[in-house]
């Protein structure tokens, strides 16, 4: 039921130090192990940060992840029989979909 992938993710952070400012940006690739024909495989996304450092002990950080794939899938709603319970044909109900997920990421910490 599984399948080898590579996920694999990239990204960068740029300092400003002067503004106690760090600058993030990546992109990722996350295949699913699992061999399910309607599942769509190439799940991909990018993320972007900042962090924000207060003081000189406390931390801010945000960020912004958006991960997107499509995926279909193909469901048997009923089914015709003849009167020996023999199947018919069925019918079937395919959904096509765009699946977009943004989440926001908000952190605080303290230094000692």
């Amino acid at each position: 039921y599984y399948r080898d992938v590579l996920r694999w993710r990239l990204g960068g952070e740029y300092v400003i130090p002067n503004l106690g400012l760090s600058l993030r940006a990546g992109y990722f690739r996350d295949p699913l192990p699992v061999k399910e024909q309607f599942i769509e495989t190439n799940r991909h996304g990018f993320g972007l940060g900042f962090g924000l450092l207060v003081d000189q002990v406390v931390t801010i950080d945000l960020a912004f992840v958006r991960t997107m794939y499509e995926r279909n899938s193909d469901f048997i709603y009923s089914a015709d029989y003849d009167d020996n319970d023999v199947l018919l044909g069925t019918h079937n109900l395919i959904i096509d979909e765009e699946v977009d997920m943004n989440r926001l990421y908000i952190t605080c910490a303290y230094r000692l």
